[in-house]
């Protein structure tokens, strides 16, 4: 009887583990990058801090690591995951001074950032972006430690995503920012509706975390949501939906952030709506409006540049007070794609104009060739290019 137990103990506990999961995964990238400036364009007292021309490069790895019980076991489920980013930049950007202490600094409730080298024009930085625990069941999910909380609607710009707001100008960052937070979900039942709560701290005090309740539906085939919440001294009310017009995609977002201390922060209304369309001929294009009482009717020049390497929030989205946003994409083949975005201030003194083709050479190989270019008003107030930057990829996935 014992023999027999044991046995069963012993082929039981190696059924558990069989039902485990381990795995890992990534990429490696090399992006290189020309930058033109027009150098009359820029204020007398920057023109010798910025050179007309100059190229940066960059190598990016990242490793994916995941081990946790597999779906196909059923109820419940859970995970440990793990993403860890190593980047190598040389070129004139990361010989400028302040750039090894900008990418080293970690907004996160635990600094898991780290720069190998001391000195020269070579940096090398490892981070840890992904680390958490994830439980769920049903009715229920839980993740804690850092993690991306998802709660936007619109495609590029989010008012509602207060814990990890991204930055479509860094194109390169697919994962997109997290955050170290508990989020906890519970699903009501009927298929779409749910509650979630999420709590992120801050190493600064109360006063500067976050905390926020998302109450999701539909309603008449219109996916919405609810947000109230907690950051960095405001209190957060808004919400946005999701839903169709004759075909046409239509979707917005909105948030009031209302000040609890003038001095810390000011209040401020954005909001986001759009629309988008799938042609006959495969061409994908979508229009979108973005209003940010923050943002500046004569944004400067140095806003504009900061686009490409600051961390967004979603309380001040974007420098302009008022954006048109256009998109398009097709699939020229199976293999070749062509995107083209344009960002444009309401007067036309600004605009960012970001195209980009791609081409697919293997199932875990691909190359990508993409500019952005920011346009401002010369001395005679005509439209001129500003700044413009060609980047390349080649990427390789395993």
């Amino acid at each position: 009887m014992k023999k027999s137990l044991s046995i069963l103990l012993i082929l039981m506990g190696v059924s558990a583990f069989a039902q485990r999961e381990f795995t890992v995964g990534g990429y490696l990238k090399y992006l290189p990058s020309q930058t033109w400036v027009n150098k009359g364009l820029i204020p007398p007292f920057l023109q010798d801090a910025i050179p007309a021309s100059y190229d940066d490069h960059l190598i990016h790895n990242r490793l994916n690591f995941s081990f946790g019980t597999q779906y196909s076991a059923g109820p419940p489920w859970w995970s440990v995951e793990m993403g860890v980013r190593n980047r190598i930049f040389y070129g004139y950007q990361s010989s400028v001074v302040g750039f090894r202490e900008s990418v080293d600094s970690d907004p996160g409730l635990v600094d898991l950032k780290h720069v190998w080298n001391d000195d020269g024009d070579v940096v090398f930085l490892s981070e840890i972006d992904r680390l958490f625990f994830h439980y769920e069941t049903n009715r229920i999910a839980l993740t804690v430690g850092r993690q991306r909380i998802n709660w936007g609607i619109h495609n590029v710009f989010n008012p509602n995503d207060i814990f990890n707001q991204y930055n479509y100008f860094d194109f390169d960052y697919e994962e997109r920012p997290g955050t170290d937070a508990v989020n906890f979900q519970y699903n009501l039942g009927d298929g779409y509706s749910s509650v979630s709560l999420a709590y992120s701290p801050s190493t600064n005090g109360l006063e500067e975390s976050t905390l926020a309740a998302l109450y999701k539906s539909n309603y008449r085939l219109y996916d919405y949501q609810v947000l109230v919440g907690y950051t960095y001294h405001d209190v957060v009310i808004g919400g946005g939906w999701a839903g169709a017009i004759g075909g046409v995609g239509f979707k917005g977002e909105f948030a009031q952030y209302i000040s609890t201390d003038e001095v810390e922060s000011e209040s401020n209304f954005t909001a986001t709506i759009g629309g988008d369309y799938m042609f006959g001929n495969g061409i994908y294009a979508s229009l979108s409006y973005l209003y940010n009482g923050l943002g500046s009717l004569n944004p400067t020049l140095i806003e504009q540049l900061a686009l490409r390497n600051t961390r967004l929030s979603s309380k001040n989205i974007f420098p302009y007070r008022h954006t048109l946003m256009l998109t398009a994409s097709y699939n020229l083949t199976s293999l070749w794609a062509l995107n083209f975005s344009w960002f444009q201030s309401h007067n036309f003194d600004q605009a960012a104009v970001v195209p980009g083709v791609t081409y697919s050479i293997s199932n875990n190989w691909d190359a990508m060739i993409l500019a952005q270019m920011f346009t401002a008003r010369d001395a005679e107030d005509n439209p001129a290019l500003f700044n413009t930057t060609i980047f390349g990829r080649v990427k390789w996935s395993f």
